[in-house]
């Protein structure tokens, strides 16, 4: 990491706070890194401080988000994404969108500085951008011009890399109303307006903690930052990259596209929260329903985006932690108009997963109920849970053993004893965000089943638009 340990303390030479978050970015003027006041410890963004010509030369560059030094294993689990990042050099930037504190402390600074400085763990020539999230609030000290002096960077920047405008903005709170305040969205507005002017045809990449609202995966309920709505509108060329939910990369919906596009960039340390929007229709054990089916201290990950010879923004997923790519490779095509999105709710989707017909469930019988174990529905990775339903009556055929079926509903066959409700439902997780990880089989547990016969199940995969495989497995338990 490109750094130096110049920053000097906050109200030097009797400035006062405001002049200094002026100065910093945060409360208006030109926000550009490296404007007069601005203290800087990434040497190398100096040199970009007005929007130049178009480089010839290839633009990629990393984004991680919610790094949480100072929770748990967030040492840990940074130094290992930094280690992987950096084999996938060259790179021109890597931007930490938020979060990369748990509490905004003294010590974690300390710590995430001395991670990030150890050439160990990623090379000194790449300059890196810290941007503040909620977490980066948490502390009795006055946050942001603590952060402004811990790190030396300005608060929101706005420059140009290779002849791409990139904008970043930081929170300016940890709690609504207050996350993204006036100056800062003014900030954006303004610069966004500069950039489609000053860099036509190109996209803008943009990076906020909190994505817009109603976007890509997990930028429901309080996970989004209604400051933002509306704000892109007029930008198809923007890319928005946004972390705080914690949803993992691996789910096919952590790209959306409508009137620009937005990127869940993942994450590198879970503090025991996971977007309440998530796993919805999953079931525990128990057949409760759950948005924490658990193993989430087994993610990290980010994100490589590189401009193509031909104009294309090319996203790579990594999960960080096994250093395996999540396939496929999202695709943002030139021109950036709008007119070629292909993650638009209505665009065309992935095949549903489907079962393999040599590979059928086993039922294992207990006191009072059953367990059902399934192999996973390939894909695997396009799996999010599993629907299996328990019903009273004969299945279809009158089949002993598990048959694959391509009836929509139970109730369509109700003229073969089948009955419409079932008498018991679970929700089994597919475990997909462990990627390379993922197990091969699920279980549906049913402790206790009413006493009645016959007995027969149908399993559907439910894939991450919600969509059901198009054959379901149905037999006789």
């Amino acid at each position: 990491m490109n750094l130096e340990n110049t920053t000097p303390a906050v109200g030097k030479n009797g400035e006062t706070r405001r002049s200094f978050l002026r100065k910093a970015g945060v409360l208006g003027t030109a926000g550009i890194i490296g404007a007069s006041g601005a203290p800087l410890i990434l040497r190398k963004l100096e040199a970009a401080a007005a929007p130049a010509a178009p480089s010839a030369a290839p633009l990629r560059f990393a984004c991680i988000s919610d790094t949480h030094i100072g929770h748990g294993k967030a040492a840990q689990f940074t130094a290992r994404a930094l280690q992987v990042l950096a084999t996938k050099a060259p790179l021109d930037r890597l931007f930490v969108v938020g979060d990369i504190t748990n509490s905004a402390t003294n010590a974690e600074y300390d710590k995430l500085l001395a991670i990030f400085r150890d050439p160990a763990n990623f090379p000194a020539n790449i300059p890196v951008r810290f941007i503040t999230g909620n977490h980066d609030y948490h502390s009795r000290r006055d946050p942001l011009a603590y952060y402004l002096h811990r790190v030396g960077q300005p608060h929101n920047e706005y420059t140009q890399i290779k002849g791409f405008p990139f904008i970043s903005v930081g929170m300016t709170g940890s709690r609504t109303p207050i996350v993204y305040n006036k100056e800062t969205r003014e900030f954006l507005r303004k610069h966004l307006a500069d950039a489609a002017a000053k860099f036509p045809g190109k996209p803008i990449f943009v990076f906020a903690h909190i994505p817009a609202p109603a976007t890509c995966y997990g930028s429901r309920h309080w996970h989004a930052a209604n400051h933002l709505d509306g704000i892109f509108d007029k930008y198809p060329q923007a890319i928005l990259f946004s972390g705080h939910s914690h949803a993992p990369l691996t789910n096919h919906t952590s790209i959306w596209q409508g009137t620009f596009t937005a990127v869940n960039d993942g994450r590198i340390t879970n503090n025991d929260n996971i977007s309440a929007d998530i796993e919805e229709g999953v079931t525990d054990r128990d057949g409760k329903p759950t948005n924490k089916p658990g193993r989430y201290d087994e993610i990290s990950d980010g994100v490589v985006v590189s401009v193509l010879s031909t104009g294309d923004v090319e996203i790579q997923r990594w999960d960080v932690r096994r250093d395996v790519e999540i396939l496929p490779r999202w695709i943002v095509a030139a021109p950036h108009d709008g007119s070629r999105f292909a993650y638009r709710a209505n665009s065309p989707k992935p095949a549903t997963p489907e079962f393999d017909v040599a590979l059928p469930p086993v039922v294992k019988k207990t006191s009072g109920g059953l367990t059902l174990t399934i192999p996973q529905a390939q894909p695997a990775l396009s799996v999010l849970r599993y629907q299996v339903d328990v019903f009273h009556g004969k299945p279809h055929g009158g089949s002993s053993g598990f048959v694959l079926s391509e009836l929509e509903t139970p109730a369509a066959n109700s003229a073969a004893n089948l009955v419409a409700k079932p008498l018991a439902s679970r929700g089994p997780f597919s475990f997909y965000y462990l990627s390379s990880d993922q197990p091969k089989t699920v279980e549906a547990v049913f402790k206790k089943l009413p006493a009645v016969a016959p007995l027969y199940a149908t399993i559907r995969a439910i894939d991450h638009y919600g969509k059901q495989s198009k054959r379901a497995w149905i037999g006789a338990l």
